[in-house]
Formats: structure tokens, C-alpha cells, sequence
């Protein structure tokens, strides 16, 4: 069993996405086995998982995430594991250039990812635009082939 979250680090000022792992139905947790932080220049402050951490029909794990922290917002992105959650991708960007949603606020992730027949993946994504104060979402987003 997997579960991804987000820990405030008040020495680093940022955000840092964790996944951690039971092996006992819930009773205990492991230390993260996986630790969501910018490793590159064009990275995000940080990465926060959001609701939608998937399994597709091949095995591959799917987490989305919210690039960014509070002022410095850059996009959705998404991890992925072939091995069961042994090893992880970098963050890969995604969602670039869908019409509507580029000058949304917050964009986040706000579901699960689905595939469809053809194998196109989609996602849920909730926002707001500049001007706005309201939030909404917009069911669904592409998000990539597998």
C-alpha cells in the first residue's frame, strides 16, 4: 500500500511531497521511499502530491502533483513507477498548452488519472483564473499518453 503526501519544511520555507509505504494493511508506515524535491534549475520550489494516485492496466504507478509553492505556482506534473513503487521518475510536466486551463490560478490536480480505450490518460484539474476568487474544476484534462 502507497500513500503520497505533502510536509511543511519551515527551515527550507517549501513544501516537500513524500510517498510512503505499508506493508501491513495500514498498521505501520515506512520512512518516505520517495521524497519529492527540485533537483533541477527549471524545477518547481516544490512538488505536492494531490488526490489521484493511479495504477493502470501495465502496472505502471501514477501520481499527479501541483508544482510550485504558494506564490510561485509552475503546473501540473506526475511521477511514475514500473517496479510496484520501488523506484520513481523525475517530475515530468504535464497538461502544457491545453486550451482553457493555461491561465488558470492554482492549476491542481483534482482526481483520479483515467485511460481511456486508446490509452489516452486523463485527469481532472481544478483552478481558478487570475480575476476570479472562486475555484473550479474542469473535468476532464489530457494528460498524456502512457
Amino acid at each position: 500500500m502507497l500513500h503520497s503526501c505533502r510536509r511543511y519544511q519551515p527551515a527550507q520555507s517549501r513544501w516537500v511531497g513524500e510517498v510512503t509505504r505499508s506493508h501491513d494493511g495500514g498498521r505501520t508506515w515506512s520512512e518516505p521511499v520517495l521524497v519529492l524535491e527540485p533537483k533541477r534549475p527549471e524545477d518547481p520550489r516544490g512538488f505536492m502530491p494531490y488526490y489521484g494516485m493511479a495504477q493502470l492496466s501495465d502496472g505502471t504507478i501514477l501520481i499527479p502533483l501541483m508544482g510550485g509553492h504558494p506564490g510561485d505556482y509552475r503546473g501540473l506534473f506526475v511521477v511514475r513507477s514500473h517496479d510496484d513503487g520501488a523506484s520513481w521518475s523525475e517530475p515530468t510536466p504535464i497538461a502544457d498548452g491545453i486550451a482553457g486551463v493555461n491561465n488558470w490560478y492554482r492549476l491542481a490536480p483534482y482526481g483520479k488519472v483515467r485511460a481511456l480505450t486508446d490509452g489516452t490518460l486523463i485527469m481532472p484539474v481544478m483552478g481558478r483564473l487570475p480575476a476570479d476568487t472562486a475555484y473550479f474544476h474542469r473535468p476532464p484534462a489530457i494528460a498524456g499518453r502512457r
